[in-house]
């Protein structure tokens, strides 16, 4: 199958009316990598997607993979793999290690430390405050247009 696969892809890759054939002969493919990534999965983000959405994803891999293909560097199928794989993750939000500012978010109700009574939102300005220096120098020009 490999090598009919790596044939179908660099067909693909030149004229694209070939992707549907190329999809037809990978398709049991995707649906095994779909299946398993959904049935490995954080039950709590399965109600976002399903293995439908999962196939939709591989079918956007598909043509990554196809752009990306070079038979000198490997097999068609791994590298299709890969970028499946790649795709799913980010469908089901698993970053695999990267670095998320939100994963240092904290909230502004959170303590600062574990045993104080102050949130970071005690910590932010009020921006409606008036600052002790604007209070002096708006009485000071009071008084100089009063007197």
């Amino acid at each position: 199958m490999s090598s009919i696969v790596n044939v179908l892809a660099l067909e693909a890759q030149r004229d694209k009316s070939r992707m549907l054939e190329l999809w037809n002969s990978i398709y049991r493919l995707v649906c095994k990598l779909a299946n398993a990534h959904f049935a490995n999965s954080d039950p709590g983000r399965r109600r976002v997607y399903d293995t439908s959405d999962l196939i939709q994803q591989a079918y956007l891999a598909l043509h990554d993979a196809v752009r990306l293909f070079n038979p000198r560097r490997g097999s068609f199928t791994t590298l299709l793999t890969y970028c499946i794989r790649k795709q799913f993750s980010i469908v089901s939000g698993d970053r695999s290690g990267k670095w998320q500012p939100e994963d240092y978010a904290a909230s502004l109700d959170a303590r600062i430390a574990d045993d104080a009574e102050v949130t970071y939102s005690d910590m932010l300005a009020d921006a409606r405050a008036e600052f002790e220096s604007d209070t002096i120098e708006r009485m000071f020009d009071e008084e100089r247009i009063v007197g």
